[in-house]
């Protein structure tokens, strides 16, 4: 039976990691964002809120919702069940670099850990040239990466920050094959590049738009996912 990928497994990018600063150098504070996320095998939405601490230890927290369409099935596989994708997630940066150079742009590197859990109410497919009933159950994932990004100051008000970040994770998906329990564990790589356009306000509170390409090879299947993204941060009292 061929494997439906699941657009989960590609979201590690959409709800944990966070290549960008949003805060200015030694400031706490925190940041929600939302945004719609699609790639081949379907779409959806996301919210996380993180908290930075001085500007170099963030901690965060995001929950995803993925519906796949039935017109995006591969050929032979036919839903009987609710095909939604549910998922929450945790982690934590610690951002080894925040430099700025006299032109005033800042270059800051960081590294990760994450966790990301993903969970399915009647997600039932049957293969039809076999017959088999294929049943996903849980899906988790663990991963460790690196990132990088660059602010560029366009005005008083105005900035862009292009970014990248790479990550290697280790996941294991729960499934039943008819009636039969099965487990299947996966490795790889994923990375993304992306660019924010952020506004600064009073107070050092900001706005931003976020554009984000992720791509990853642990099920080619699904490959690209593409996401976009507003937020808006809030800095604690000095």
């Amino acid at each position: 039976m061929k494997k439906l990928i699941l657009l989960g497994s590609l979201l590690l990018a959409f709800s944990a990691v966070q290549a960008q600063v949003w805060l200015n150098q030694g400031q706490s504070g925190a940041t929600l964002r939302t945004g719609i996320h699609e790639n081949s095998g379907g779409y959806g939405y996301q919210v996380d809120l993180q908290y930075a601490f001085k500007g170099r230890l963030d901690l965060g927290v995001g929950f995803l919702q993925s519906f796949h369409p039935t017109d995006r099935l591969p050929a032979n596989e036919t839903p009987l069940g609710d095909l939604t994708e549910y998922g929450g997630t945790l982690w934590v940066e610690y951002w080894l670099i925040r430099s700025q150079s006299a032109s005033g742009v800042e270059a800051n590197a960081g590294l990760w850990l994450g966790t990301y859990q993903f969970a399915y109410r009647d997600y039932l497919l049957k293969n039809t040239l076999t017959g088999v009933l294929r049943k996903t159950t849980a899906n988790s994932e663990y991963a460790l990466g690196a990132d990088f990004s660059l602010v560029y100051p366009l005005n008083s008000k105005w900035s862009l920050q292009p970014y990248i970040w790479f990550a290697y994770l280790l996941g294991v998906e729960s499934y039943q094959l008819n009636t039969s329990d099965q487990q299947d564990s996966y490795h790889g790589s994923e990375g993304s590049v992306g660019v924010v356009l952020k506004k600064t306000f009073k107070r050092g509170q900001s706005g931003f738009v976020q554009l984000e390409q992720c791509l990853n090879d642990t099920k080619a299947e699904q490959a690209a996912t593409f996401t976009l993204r507003i937020g808006y941060s809030l800095p604690g009292r000095e």
